[in-house]
Parts: structure tokens; C-alpha cells; sequence
């Protein structure tokens, strides 16, 4: 998302931009705009490494929660509330409670991108509702494009596959035991789960091993062309997580014209509109013939078309942020 913003800023007001983080890449700042950059991960201390060294501004763009708790005109991205819900409990997540609402409280607005994660974050972190701007999610025309020229060139290929982090909301155990009794699998499909830390891969593997089931290949973090390719000649993108707040996966599948089954978790219904196979993210077999129905589609017949006459842009994305931060320095 952050890409897609800066991007898109590129397009539709240049000028005024300080870009502040670490490792900012050289093609993600534009004449116009200055990259300050600092050596610290923003993750120290919570984002309260550097604290002191927020560039002066009139207004900051926040993307991530993990942010200097300064006070100021700002406009934060919130994608969802899912770290308060799941995974750790006790005092950890009492205390990334208090540190969300914190962020919160210190927001001229906030930003996100479904009703769903509206209703959460109004919940969980005592935000008002004319607060909290839904934007819609952009599609990203140039990766649709290379996805496309690749599959030109590329094979496909008989596996489907997740991409994602390996928190606990993504029911990935489940997901390995819905895949093994699918016809898809009995006929030799292979299944993908990408983008675990080296420790989850691990543990992953092991469940896998542990289950016997097999054509299940478990790996960890791909590079951009990488996944591209496999949007390119995988026949199906999978998402069985018991909450989103976006599924960008899922929307960038759909956008490269991929078949995609996911749950009916969280906002996967509302930013997927109803073209998709789905299924109880509770449910195995569910799962299973949601999956076998996804492989029998593969690329090339679900909602590309729509959505890419109905979303907007990167250029229409960024302005709808523009405009927000034109509201919020009259504020």
C-alpha cells in the first residue's frame, strides 16, 4: 500500500514530499519529493526509536501502526484490529490494546480499507466513526500487466497456493488438512504456503509431516517476480483466514485475473464481491470443494474485468489521500 501511495503522490501532487523510513528504495522518490532517511528499524521500541528525529511537517502520513507516539495533525492507516483478537494474550495484548488506542487517540483521521475494519477499530480502539475514512483498495494496473505478459511466456501449472504471514487468524493448519481430500490433490495438484519467518516454516513443515499429507510444499518469504510468477501459472490463490481486514493477496489475484477461494472471515466478502469460490473458514470440507471449484476455474474468467474498469487507480488512490490531507490541515 505504501508503493502504491507513493507511486500514485508521483502522479497527481509531486511537489512537498518528505519520505521518511529506512531502506527506502531510489525508485520510490520522485523529483519533487526528499527521502530522509534513518538507520533504525521502525519497529525499535514499538517506533519510539526516533522519536525525536520526525522530520518537521504539517501533516504526517503514518502507514503502520508501529509509529512515533507524537502528537500532530496526522492521517493514520489502520488495516485491521487482528493482533487484539488473535495470537498472543494476557498482558501482551493488553498492552498492544493500550498502544493501538494511543495511536489512535493521537490520529487527526484514520484510514482503512474495508466496512469490516471500520467496525473494529470504532470497537477496539474508541475511534468515532466520522473519523475513520474507508478507501477503496486501488489495483495496481502495472503488476496486472506484467502478470499477464509472464503467462504469455510461462506454463501453468497444476498448484494453488497461499502467500502471507503464518499468524495463527491464517488457519493454515486447517487449510492443509481441507487440501488433502480434494480432488484436486488426488489428481496430483500441488499446494503452495509462502512467506513464513525461517521458525514458521519449520513448524509448519513439521504439522505437515506430522499430518501425511502430502504434495504440500512450505517456504518462506519470495521475492516480488517470484510471485508474480506464480500468479501467472498457479491455477488458484487461496485465503482460509478466519479474519482480514484486506486480503490484498486475494485482490491482487483477482485483479491478475487468478481464481481465488477464501473464506467468508472478516472483510474477504466485501473486498472480493462475490467473485470468489468461498467457504466457513471453520469448515474443512468446505474448504476442500471450495478449492476443487477455484482449480476447475483457474485464470482468466472471474472478476479481473470488473474490477479493473471499477477501482480506482494508484493516481485516483493517492488523490482521495490528498484530499484528506487537504481536510485535515483545516482542522
Amino acid at each position: 500500500m505504501t508503493e502504491l501511495l507513493l507511486r500514485g503522490l508521483s502522479k497527481v501532487r509531486p511537489e512537498g514530499w518528505i519520505i521518511w523510513g529506512s531502506d527506502v528504495p531510489d525508485a520510490l522518490v520522485w523529483p519533487g519529493a526528499r527521502k530522509v532517511p534513518h538507520v533504525h528499524s521502525p519497529r525499535a521500541l514499538s517506533g519510539q526509536r526516533d522519536i525525536t528525529k520526525v522530520p518537521p511537517n504539517d501533516l504526517a502520513i503514518y502507514m503502520h501502526q508501529i509509529r512515533p507516539l507524537r502528537a500532530g495533525r496526522s492521517i493514520q492507516v489502520i488495516y485491521d484490529t487482528i493482533p487484539l483478537h488473535f495470537g498472543e494474550g494476557g498482558y501482551r495484548r493488553w498492552m498492544k490494546m493500550r498502544f493501538n488506542r494511543a495511536v489512535a487517540r493521537l490520529s487527526t483521521k484514520v484510514v482503512t480499507f474495508s466496512e469490516f475494519s471500520r467496525g473494529r477499530i470504532a470497537t477496539d480502539l474508541k475511534v468515532s466513526d466520522e473519523d475513520i475514512a474507508v478507501l477503496p483498495t486501488p489495483i495496481d494496473h502495472e503488476l496486472a500487466a506484467r502478470v499477464r505478459r509472464a503467462r504469455l511466456d510461462l506454463a501453468p501449472e497444476m498448484v494453488g497456493f497461499f502467500v502471507g504471514r503464518f499468524a495463527p487468524h491464517k488457519n493454515l493448519e486447517r487449510l492443509v488438512r481441507g487440501f488433502r481430500e480434494t480432488a484436486f490433490a488426488a489428481d496430483g495438484g500441488r499446494l503452495m504456503i509462502v512467506g513464513g519467518t525461517p521458525e514458521e516454516v519449520d513448524a509448519l513443515t513439521a504439522f505437515v509431516s506430522t499430518a501425511k499429507v502430502p504434495n504440500v510444499e512450505v517456504k518462506g518469504a519470495i521475492s516480488q517476480e517470484r510471485l508474480e510468477a506464480l500468479y501467472a501459472t498457479a491455477r488458484f490463490v487461496v485465503m482460509p483466514s478466519l479474519e482480514e481486514g484486506i486480503g490484498l493477496p486475494a485482490w491482487e489475484a483477482m485483479s491478475c485475473g487468478l481464481a481465488v477461494c477464501c473464506s467468508r472471515g472478516g472483510s474477504l466478502p466485501e473486498i472480493t464481491k462475490g467473485a470468489t469460490e468461498t467457504f466457513d473458514p471453520y469448515s474443512e470440507v468446505e474448504l476442500g470443494a471450495a478449492i476443487d471449484r477455484a482449480a476447475a476455474v483457474g485464470w482468466g474468467r472471474q472478476g479481473a474485468s470488473v474490477m479493473l474498469k471499477e477501482a480506482p487507480d494508484v493516481a485516483a488512490f493517492a488523490l482521495r489521500f490528498v484530499e484528506l490531507a487537504d481536510e485535515v490541515r483545516t482542522q
